[in-house]
């Protein structure tokens, strides 16, 4: 079984958001581990300055303090000598490990005074480089920004594509079955636009089938009229030969009207879809034709095949494909299989087939094939036509060949998903 994969637009922008906020949360994890971790290092490195620099100003003469101090600095650190503090943190000499109390984050500045011999005073400035917490910043908020940014562009294509959808849904429903639900008009102006547009056409179409419809209606029951009269008139005929025969013509008129009538209400049935067991449907037709007399088979490969249909709709397009075997042949034999989603319908009979370059023409409406199916068995030629129509407006599919053995088969294939 093959399957189809498909991600569309909007959803390639959601992965990348989502993969833009995990690496965020990422970062933004790291960054606090990172941060607990370096202000401590920051602390021991702070506190072991001060002790070096105090060590090596303990151990030098006074004098020298001066030039301790000068090549204690960094680029991060200042070390100067005053007669005063400078800053108003002071600790004595013996107090530089509570200098760790006064940091509380890796970046922070720390000014503080240290009282050394001599009335001498040791002033620390330790000013850290914030680049690199600047371009953690930049990064993260370069990166929230392009999620929401990629939200914000894949809600404005759902905005559009939505409507679109509904949209080929529509249509495909337009063309099968007019009195499908409309297009829920919402998205952008010029989308909801469309939709009404759409709306609108399906209002119109709809409409202009109901007057077909009526106005075929119409002339039927005139006609019924003058052929019920005829018929009378060709009882009371003298030539009881030729009374039949114009009867017979009769009986075919009202017939091709009966047909024509349900040809053109077919498109706009509002027979309700149920679940329809296909194989008990055929089993019944075929039933029906044994009682007839007449020698038709039936096989199955599952004893229930259930699909979503109209039933009416679909008793009346087995039975014209079923009428029509009969008609021209012996035996008929009738097939249902599943394959996946499929259901698969074949009628195949032993009669005299259709010639090839007749084939494509056999579901144009009112035509009939002049040969080996001849007109002496009657039929308005609109039979396979009702039956494509019905086919069609549940999704599925219908072909006709000639078998090799000699005869014909039906194929008629049902989508269970549609």
């Amino acid at each position: 079984m093959k399957i189809k994969a498909f991600i569309s637009g909007k959803w390639v922008l959601f992965i990348f958001a989502f993969l833009i906020i995990a690496n965020l949360f990422a970062l933004v994890g790291y960054t606090v581990y990172s941060k607990h971790n370096e202000t401590l290092a920051y602390k021991k490195r702070i506190e072991s300055q001060i002790l070096d620099t105090l060590h090596l100003i303990s151990i030098n003469p006074s004098q020298e303090m001066a030039r301790i101090a000068k090549i204690s600095q960094q680029n991060d650190l200042s070390v100067t000598v005053s007669t005063a503090p400078e800053y108003p943190l002071i600790l004595k000499r013996g107090e530089v490990w509570k200098s760790d109390q006064y940091i509380n984050q890796d970046e922070q500045t720390v000014a503080l005074s240290i009282a050394v011999s001599d009335g001498k005073w040791l002033n620390f400035l330790f000013q850290p480089d914030k680049t690199a917490v600047i371009v953690q910043t930049i990064i993260i908020g370069l990166e929230t920004i392009m999620a929401i940014m990629l939200f914000f562009f894949a809600w404005y294509i759902e905005r559009f594509t939505g409507p679109l959808r509904s949209f080929k849904q529509a249509a495909d429903n337009l063309g099968i079955h007019l009195n499908a639900n409309p297009v829920i008009e919402y998205g952008p102006p010029i989308v909801k636009e469309t939709a009404e547009a759409m709306n609108l056409m399906q209002k119109r179409i709809s409409t202009l089938l109901n007057d077909r419809t009526r106005m075929l209606a119409a002339i039927s029951h005139d006609l019924r009229t003058p052929i019920t009269r005829m018929k009378l008139q060709a009882s009371m005929m003298q030539e009881k030969a030729a009374a039949k025969d114009l009867v017979t013509e009769l009986d075919e008129m009202e017939q091709m009207i009966d047909q024509i009538l349900i040809f053109t209400r077919e498109a706009n049935s509002h027979e309700p879809s149920v679940l329809v067991d296909i194989s008990a449907l055929l089993m019944s037709l075929v039933d029906d034709k044994v009682d007839q007399g007449y020698q038709v088979k039936f096989n199955t490969t599952e004893n229930k095949v259930l699909f979503p249909g109209r039933t009416i709709a679909l008793k009346r397009a087995f039975v014209n494909v079923i009428n029509n075997a009969v008609k021209y042949a012996k035996q008929v034999e009738i097939n249902v299989s599943t394959v996946d989603n499929k259901i698969i319908i074949t009628i195949n009979d032993d009669g005299p087939g259709i010639p090839e370059n007749e084939l494509s023409k056999v579901f144009t409406p009112f035509y009939r094939v002049d040969s080996a199916r001849s007109s002496q068995t009657g039929g308005s030629g609109l039979g396979l036509a009702i039956t494509q129509d019905i086919i069609r407006h549940h999704h599925g599919t219908i072909s006709i060949k000639n078998l090799d053995a000699g005869g014909l088969s039906v194929i008629i294939t049902l989508y269970v998903n549609s």
